[in-house]
């Protein structure tokens, strides 16, 4: 009976595993634009419109009061003869009309904002299939496809004896190799795999936008968790700790990264004087960190609010880098992106 595999060529396998990374990727980037236009729309809805219709109803009762008072003006000023207010009375009627159109708009307002709170709900709702297939089976899918390209990779290796291995086949082998080999460092420094995440944060000029939460910082859907009381101390313990941020400094914000369950967090050099309140820190998504889904900011003092187990992780200095996973430390990485978490750098 035959052991030998019949394998003629993985490069198929390489191509599911890009086509899946590729829909994904897509499919993130539509989800995360929609969600923005949603969220938007109910801003705009439950917050900008309600108050300009309020002050729109307010300014033109003010307008019939106007318009009453220069018919009086214009009556008791003719006593004891009739008045000619024809052209007073017209102005007093058109004062009224859009009195009334500005309050039908306030209404109006009033009766969409929670209608489409409801359609909101129902879209996030049918979302959460294809977010669980994005975020859980799609990188289970690939994380299969890598180890059945490394086993049959290994399997071509040791296939044939190196005297009948033509040519093409051993530089294949070796390019085989060198990904083996890339993977492994990868996989066992954790400055080369979260290293190139600091190539995916904000730059000086779009933190020094602050594009800031108009009003008071929102509950966030923190999904990433926080280090329980034994990584706390630990953390404190780094020598990559202090000067911590003041509570009036500012954080950056990506959107995605307060819904998803892997974050990172990086300290950047501030932007701008002292007078721009830059922490210099930074929040973004693990999974497509190109992808922010919009900037936002607030202070420390606020998120410590809602998040204060992040207070240890927000003190580490300048350069510092940390993946968060579900309240897990992935890595803490130094400025030069040596890994201080597993080796214990500590004061």
């Amino acid at each position: 009976m035959s052991e030998t595999a019949r394998i003629q060529n993985i490069e198929v396998l390489r191509d599911i595993k890009n086509a899946l990374l590729e829909f994904a990727r897509d499919a993130a980037l539509t989800i995360t634009s929609v969600d923005a236009d949603v969220q938007r729309v109910g801003q705009w809805l439950t917050l900008e419109r309600p108050a300009h219709w309020k002050h729109e109803v307010r300014r033109r009762e003010e307008g019939v009061e106007t318009a009453k008072a220069e018919i009086r003006r214009k009556e008791l000023a003719a006593m004891p003869n009739p008045a000619d207010t024809v052209l007073e009375r017209k102005a007093l009627k058109r004062a009224k009309d859009k009195l009334e159109r500005a309050m039908q708009k306030r209404d109006r307002v009033r009766k969409w904002a929670p209608a489409w709170e409801r359609e909101a709900t129902i879209f996030k709702g049918g979302c959460a299939p294809l977010n669980e297939v994005l975020h859980r089976e799609i990188p289970a899918a690939i994380a299969r496809l890598d180890k059945m390209l490394a086993a049959l990779e290994d399997y071509f290796k040791m296939a044939a004896p190196p005297t009948e291995v033509p040519a093409t086949t051993t530089a294949e082998s070796t390019d085989s190799t060198a990904r083996n080999n890339q993977l492994e460092r990868a996989l066992a420094h954790p400055g080369d795999r979260y290293g190139p995440l600091r190539n995916h944060t904000p730059t000086d000029a779009q933190r020094l936008a602050r594009p800031e939460f108009e009003m008071e910082l929102p509950r966030l859907e923190w999904q990433a968790g926080t280090p329980d009381e034994k990584d706390a101390e630990a953390i404190s313990r780094l020598a990559l700790n202090g000067p911590p941020p003041t509570p009036d400094q500012l954080i950056t914000l990506a959107w995605r990264a307060t819904k998803d369950d892997a974050v990172f967090l990086v300290r950047l050099p501030p932007a701008g004087d002292e007078s721009s309140k830059d922490s210099g820190w930074y929040i973004g998504p693990l999974e497509y960190p190109e992808t922010s889904g919009g900037l936002r900011t607030c202070t420390l003092a606020e998120l410590l609010a809602q998040i204060p187990a992040l207070a240890p992780i927000l003190n580490l200095t300048e350069g510092s880098l940390i993946v968060l996973h579900r309240g897990i430390i992935k890595a803490i990485l130094d400025p030069n992106n040596h890994d201080a978490w597993s080796t214990g750098l500590v004061l």
